[in-house]
C-alpha cells in the first residue's frame, strides 16, 4: 500500500492528495522528478499508473551512466547503496544526489540480515546510512536488505528507526543472465502498472534501459522516485 503525494511533470505540478495552501510553498522545493511517498513499513509495490525503477549494489562503474539515461528521459530513479562501497565512492553518491534521485541503504557488505543478530543488524543499518547521510547532508530512509531477506528482527528495527523497507513486485532476474535482451523481453512480458522493478546496475542494464522506459512510457506509466 502506497500513498501518491506530488508529481512534478515539466509543464506543470500536480499534488495526488489534498492539502492545504500552507504546502503551496514546500512544492517550488520539491525535487524535478516526481516521486512516490511509500507509506507501509515494508513496501513490495506503487500504485496506479506510477512504476519505479530501482537499482542495487552500486555504487559501481555503471552508476553514472544509469544516472545519465534516467536524467536523458526526463524520469525518476531510486538507488540502494552498499556501504562500503559508498565510502569509497562519495562523489559517485553525490552525483546521483544532485541529479535529483532517490537513495536509500542497501547494506554495509550485502550480507544476509536473517543470519545476523537484531544487535548486528542495526549496527549495519546505522553505519550504512550514517555514511549515506553522510556525503549527501540529508536523511536516507529508504532500506533494501541484501536478496530481499528480513526476519521479524529487521521489520522491529525499521520500525523502531522510522525507516521504510523497500522490496520489490517484478524481479527482471539481471543478476542471473547478464543478457539486456532478456531484461527487455522480461519488461515487455508484464503489467508494470504500480511496480516496484529490481534490476542491478551493470552493463547489460545501462544497454537495456533506454529500451525499458521507452517501452513504459508508451503504456502511458509514470516513473518516478520513491520516498
Amino acid at each position: 500500500k502506497t500513498q501518491k503525494v506530488h508529481l512534478a511533470e515539466a509543464s506543470s505540478t500536480i499534488v495526488a492528495t489534498t492539502y492545504n495552501d500552507s504546502t503551496t510553498e514546500e512544492l517550488a522545493e520539491q525535487p524535478h522528478f516526481p516521486y512516490v511517498e511509500l507509506k507501509d513499513l515494508v513496501n513490495y509495490s506503487t500504485s496506479g499508473n506510477y512504476v519505479a525503477l530501482t537499482f542495487d549494489d552500486g555504487p559501481t562503474q555503471y552508476t553514472k551512466a544509469i544516472v545519465d539515461i534516467l536524467k536523458n528521459y526526463d524520469v525518476g530513479g531510486t538507488f540502494f547503496f552498499i556501504g562500503n562501497k559508498s565510502k569509497k565512492n562519495p562523489d559517485t553518491i553525490q552525483y546521483v544526489y544532485n541529479n535529483g534521485y532517490a537513495i536509500g541503504s542497501h547494506s554495509m557488505k550485502h550480507d544476509n540480515m536473517v543470519k545476523l543478530t537484531y544487535a548486528q543488524q542495526e549496527t549495519d543499518l546505522l553505519q550504512t546510512t550514517a555514511i549515506l547521510e553522510g556525503i549527501i547532508e540529508e536523511d536516507v530512509n529508504l532500506y533494501r536488505p541484501p536478496y530481499g531477506s528480513f526476519n521479524s528482527s529487521t521489520e522491529n528495527l525499521i520500525q523502531a528507526t522510522d525507516k521504510k523497507m523497500v522490496l520489490w513486485n517484478r524481479d527482471t532476474k539481471d543478476w542471473q543472465t547478464r543478457d539486456a535482451q532478456k531484461i527487455i523481453q522480461y519488461i515487455q512480458s508484464i503489467d508494470a502498472a504500480g511496480s516496484i522493478i529490481l534490476l542491478h546496475e551493470s552493463q547489460a542494464v545501462v544497454d537495456a534501459l533506454p529500451i525499458i522506459i521507452e517501452h513504459l512510457q508508451q503504456q502511458g506509466l509514470n516513473i518516478v522516485n520513491l520516498k
